[in-house]
């Protein structure tokens, strides 16, 4: 209905000037609009329903909701809320409607659905309700498995002018939000989940890392599994946490209260008890007033070492003066010893050499004779010279025998000696 409007299709409705509606049950209402799906709606000005061309084209693709000017919902069950809005992806298929049976029972009732889903719903006396689930054919949920099944960007949705959702399960709330990242989040004016699991929630928000969130006005989490929290805070480095309006963390597994700039104290702190727990002052004043217990006992302590230790330096620096005299001591005796033995060796090889040279000298052997001999000896490199003079009796029964001996070392000797014979 209008002007160059059309549609084509079983129940299919159409109301707008250049509108088409192609699809099975599918309507539009308003200027310019295009369904391409069934089962689907499109409305206001421009809004689009439309095929996944990353779906085979054998697979039937419906119920998709477009609702704003120019909004567009791409994929089976996609929704798309808001002017400018755009959302890609399949619709969750658990809230399609499924063919069911209904069985009342005593005490509760049983649905079964077409794919082998059985619920059981029971209630007690008291008033309790139970669901049990249970299928014969129950397809795996986890998001590798839908992501496969379904494609990239199943359950994505977009709410807001301008919102666009482009993965799987993403969600965007907001004008010009957009969600980027599989099961991502974001929420508020300008706000962007870009990572796998992201949450951005605030206006102008964003988070680019991965299992990441940002939650307040410009707020930004980068690092993967980060978090910040408030005002323009900022989580950069990975398992980081920023908390508080522009707070910082740019380091790994830290939390920041704060910036270089910006300082903030944590309060009501509970005493740490275990050996990674935080401490609070008051546990550091009682430390300290122990430390100041023990302080004047450790100065005593220290005072009487410097007095020992003054006691015993004195009593090693006299030990030390003792020693020195008594060495010199020793050292004089030894210089003297050894200058009296080599004297004593001086005079004992001069006397020894001089005996040598005095056994030596010849004797008068002829009677009435008398003689003069001289002797010379040698006794470890020490010389004498040994002078004699002797007579014997005319009968010779009386003999005298008189002589002297110079070592070469300056000692000298002399004996005389009478000899009776008969």
């Amino acid at each position: 209905m209008g002007s160059n409007s059309k549609a084509n299709g079983s129940y299919a409705i159409n109301i707008g000037v250049k509108s088409e509606v192609n699809g099975r049950a599918s309507q539009g209402f308003g200027d310019s609009i295009y369904v391409n799906t069934n089962q689907s709606l499109a409305l206001g000005t421009g809004a689009q329903t439309l095929k996944d061309e990353n779906v085979p084209a054998t697979t039937e693709q419906y119920s998709l909701i477009a609702v704003g000017s120019d909004a567009k919902a791409i994929g089976s069950g996609s929704i798309a809320f808001g002017a400018y809005s755009t959302v890609q992806g399949f619709g969750n298929k658990n809230i399609l409607k499924l063919d069911e049976k209904e069985k009342r029972m005593q005490g509760g009732i049983e649905v079964t659905h077409s794919t082998g889903v059985h619920k059981t719903l029971t209630k007690d006396v008291s008033g309790n309700v139970t669901v049990t689930v249970t299928s014969d054919n129950l397809e795996p949920n986890d998001e590798e498995s839908v992501a496969k099944r379904e494609g990239e960007t199943y359950g994505a949705m977009a709410l807001g002018y301008a919102a666009s959702s482009h993965a799987l399960a993403a969600t965007a709330i907001g004008h010009y939000a957009t969600a980027v990242g599989r099961v991502s989040i974001a929420a508020g004016t300008s706000s962007k989940a870009l990572g796998y699991h992201a949450i951005a929630y605030g206006g102008f928000s964003k988070v680019s890392g991965e299992n990441a969130g940002a939650f307040g006005y410009s707020a930004e989490a980068s690092g993967d599994q980060s978090l910040s929290l408030g005002y323009n805070s900022d989580a950069t480095a990975k398992n980081s946490v920023a908390l508080g309006a522009e707070s910082v963390a740019n380091e790994e597994n830290t939390v920041s209260v704060g910036s270089d700039t910006l300082k903030r104290k944590i309060t009501n702190v509970a005493d740490g008890t275990q050996e990674n727990d935080a401490v609070n002052v008051r546990q550091l004043n009682t430390l300290k007033a122990e430390t100041q217990k023990i302080t004047p006992r450790i100065e005593k302590i220290e005072q009487r070492n410097d007095v020992m230790t003054q006691e015993y330096r004195t009593g090693i620096e006299q030990l030390a003066k003792r020693s020195d005299t008594i060495v010199k001591e020793h050292r004089s005796r030894i210089e003297h010893i050894e200058k009296r033995n080599q004297q004593m060796t001086k005079e004992y090889r001069s006397g020894i050499a001089s005996a040598i040279a005095i056994g030596g000298l010849q004797s008068a052997s002829i009677p009435g004779k008398q003689g003069v001999s001289v002797g010379v000896g040698n006794f470890k490199g020490a010389n004498s010279l040994a002078v004699g003079y002797s007579r014997l009796s005319s009968d010779g029964s009386v003999s005298l025998k008189i002589n002297a001996a110079l070592s070469s070392s300056g000692y000298s000797g002399g004996g005389a000696s009478v000899g009776f014979m008969w």
